[in-house]
């Protein structure tokens, strides 16, 4: 009786064994595949990145050599602004002045 408590005894280790052995390669694979598409992503996202870097940089480009080439356009458009806003702000005190 006790060989065959034995026999049970290691079969039954043996099965969870297996068991642990075959989760534990399926847990690698799935963990194997998470981080190869994180990976990609990154790289995706890196690559966009730069993309984007390298447009900013030469929209920035275009805009400096245009306002070396025309700065009376910019200093026209600030001025306006100024004005716009000092008198926006000058309706704007005074007429909170008449509900006070």
């Amino acid at each position: 009786m006790s060989d065959r408590l034995a026999q049970v005894t290691n079969n039954v280790v043996d099965g969870k064994d297996q068991i642990v052995k075959t989760v534990k390669e399926k847990t690698d694979a799935v963990v194997g595949q998470a981080i190869e598409g994180l990976d990609q992503q990154i790289e995706v996202l890196t690559e966009r990145f730069e993309a984007l870097s390298n447009e900013a940089r030469r929209r920035w480009q275009n805009v400096d050599s245009h306002m070396h080439e025309k700065p009376y356009m910019y200093l026209l458009g600030a001025g306006l602004a100024g004005l716009g806003l000092g008198l926006y702000l000058k309706a704007k005190s005074s007429s909170s002045r008449d509900f006070t």
